[in-house]
């Protein structure tokens, strides 16, 4: 994904005689699509100049035209210096020996750590040379805002191809074979190629957003002997500020031209992730301090009973000692009476007397008159 600052963006800083176009359209080249929202910066002759960008992100490249309408093989062509942070990444020379119009990358090839950067691009001029800058481009840092516009190229991971796509070519000959993405945005740009289809008839696709009904057919030209790239199919505007989803169809087949995808632009937008699975709750697990307290308690607890057990011990033996003069047995028959109920309220030689207590009297405590 790169975030896309347009040549009028007023992030970039421009220095020398340059001169701007807002109304390009297809008047640089065909055969090469139109400039990105019709607009480019650019210089004439040997005068040069130099701009000047800052982000926040990883790599970078600056997107130009030059035009002539010299003979190509009596031009020379510009030169360009790339700097990042005031360090050269980038130098060379715009040849263009084959045709009058033609885009090119700038600033490419040197992988770009993720950070604050400021890039500069000094371009010299050269006699009956047009130079064109056209965007500028970046991955964003984790985090950044990108609002404004992104590029998605064909290979992104979150456009889905059904079978029939040659996903490594981007293009399908398979009739029905679909293409969906999943974006963010009030707007969207399909920027596709047409393959070399010399003897093959115009196909034909159609795009639905979110499903909507009919869908809109779009022709793709054939019996091309060239292979016309940056075509702009269909662009879709005014939509909704959210999330939306773009469904392509393919109406063609092996006899005519394939349809074929470069480059999804859209506008005020964020990148969407792939829903992350669901999974089922984390069985809950006791902490530390939870343990603890359960610990506490089973000692408590296992002081208690044993604390029991030792009173009904000493109970006993106390009982056992009064057998031996009483006859009374815990549990057994008190004067040939079973013990199912209360203990019968007898004295130590028979039925409850009145009067004073013998020295037994310490043992057993008074009945109940």
């Amino acid at each position: 994904m790169w975030v896309v600052a347009d040549d009028r963006n007023p992030q970039i800083r421009w220095e020398g005689s340059w001169s701007v176009r807002d109304d390009v359209g297809d008047s640089l080249g065909a055969e090469m699509g139109p400039p990105f929202l019709n607009t480019m910066h650019g210089f004439t002759g040997t005068t040069g100049g130099s701009l000047t960008f800052s982000y926040s992100g990883s790599d970078v490249r600056v997107r130009v035209a030059v035009t002539t309408d010299r003979d190509t093989t009596d031009v020379i062509w510009p030169d360009y210096v790339c700097l990042l942070d005031g360090s050269p990444i980038a130098t060379g020379n715009i040849t263009n020996s084959a045709r009058a119009y033609w885009k090119h990358e700038l600033c490419t090839g040197t992988r770009i750590p993720e950070g604050n950067h400021t890039l500069q691009v000094n371009l010299s001029g050269k006699e009956g040379v047009n130079m064109w800058v056209d965007t500028i481009e970046y991955h964003p840092s984790p985090g950044a805002d990108i609002s404004g516009w992104l590029r998605v190229d064909a290979a992104d991971e979150n456009i889905n191809y059904s079978s029939g796509w040659d996903r490594a070519a981007g293009l399908t000959h398979s009739n029905g074979a679909t293409l969906t993405y999943n974006f963010i945005g009030e707007a969207i740009t399909w920027v596709g190629f047409i393959p070399g289809s010399t003897g093959l008839q115009s196909g034909s696709a159609s795009y639905t957003i979110d499903g909507k009904q009919p869908p809109t057919y779009f022709a793709i030209p054939g019996n091309n002997a060239s292979e016309p790239k940056d075509q702009v199919f269909f662009n879709i505007s005014s939509l909704d500020p959210g999330t939306h989803r773009l469904e392509v169809v393919n109406g063609g087949n092996n006899g005519t031209a394939a349809l074929g995808l470069t480059h999804i632009y859209t506008r005020n937008s964020t990148r969407v992730s792939t829903p992350p699975v669901s999974e089922p709750p984390a069985p809950t697990v006791t902490t530390a301090k939870g343990s603890k307290g359960i610990i506490i308690g089973a000692v408590v607890g296992s002081v208690a009973a044993l604390a029991l057990i030792l009173l009904l011990a000493y109970g006993i033996i106390i009982f056992r000692r009064r057998r031996g003069q009483t006859g009374v047995v815990l549990g057994g028959r008190l004067s040939g009476q079973p013990t199912t109920g209360p203990v019968p309220d007898v004295g130590l030689d028979g039925p409850k007397k009145h009067g004073t207590w013998n020295h037994n009297d310490n043992i057993l405590p008074p009945g109940r008159h």
